[in-house]
């Protein structure tokens, strides 16, 4: 079996969100500009740089959330979530250390998932451990996120009725 990977990565620039230009664009950009020797891009450059033609890119913005959670929260504990705002796949890597082209799925609607996020600008992610297949199938295959396999795992217990 191929081992699926997809790149979770960030849309704001500063505070300036740049998820509609992306999108309008078919484009994604890692940023950092003109400050490539910023500790940070050279950090995410080691990711950029693995991206392929053909890997799925998705769209995100990681927070945390209290309240409307599809799920019992009774402690009022904050949850991590992320937002998944778009996905499509690479089309073609731009040689600047910076873009890659993307199609977009226009059909693809935007949904958040909890417990398992990363703030980091660009997360890879490969089918290595259930909660990163559970998190694969949630974006790739339109699966819905098991919240009770989550809240049974020790990791997240604090979230669970005592």
């Amino acid at each position: 079996m191929t081992e699926r990977l997809c790149y979770f990565v960030g849309t704001a620039f500063g505070q300036e969100d740049q998820s509609e230009r992306f999108l309008s664009q078919n484009c994604w950009e890692l940023g950092w500009k003109g400050q490539e020797e910023n500790k940070q891009y050279i950090k995410m450059k080691k990711l950029y740089d693995q991206m392929k033609v053909g890997d799925y890119l998705a769209l995100k913005a990681t927070y945390t959330k209290s309240k409307d959670l599809p799920f019992a929260n009774p402690k009022g504990e904050k949850v991590s979530t992320m937002k998944i705002k778009a996905l499509g796949k690479i089309r073609e890597k731009i040689d600047d250390g910076h873009t890659v082209l993307v199609d977009w799925d226009r059909n693809f609607k935007e949904k958040e998932w909890y417990f398992s996020t990363y703030q980091q600008t660009i997360w890879q992610v490969k089918d290595q451990s259930p909660v990163k297949k559970a998190l694969l199938d949630f974006v790739l295959d339109n699966k819905n996120q098991d919240y009770n396999w989550f809240l049974a795992q020790e990791k997240w217990s604090k979230y669970r009725e005592k």
